[in-house]
């Protein structure tokens, strides 16, 4: 483990887009998770080329874990994600009035 950290996010506190260099692997464990406290969100890697190329092609309703330009898992306490480090993500804004509670690290 290289470093780990505590998010404590507060009404409107969100965590906006990043990546995590210099390391394989990054984790995040839910420790408190109210309800409406904002999901974890990942960008497809391909991005880019997708809109440029896919963006008449596919309709909403075709969308699925392949093709679909972001996608989300939720915020749920006790429960730990690990994903690779280069995958950009973002955690979206708590809109409860209680604090979203987690712990980042990353693995090299």
């Amino acid at each position: 483990m290289v470093n780990a950290w505590i998010n404590i996010n507060y009404k409107g506190n969100s965590n906006q887009i990043h990546t995590h260099p210099r390391s394989i692997l990054s984790g995040v464990y839910y420790v408190k998770t109210p309800k409406e406290c904002g999901n974890i969100e990942f960008t497809h890697p391909a991005l880019d080329m997708m809109e440029r190329d896919w963006c008449d092609i596919i309709s909403n309703s075709e969308l699925n874990y392949y093709n679909s330009h972001h996608w989300w898992l939720p915020s749920k306490a006790n429960t730990l994600y690990i994903f690779p480090s280069w995958i950009k993500h973002l955690v979206k804004p708590n809109m409860s009035d209680e604090e979203r509670i987690s712990i980042s690290f990353n693995v090299a």
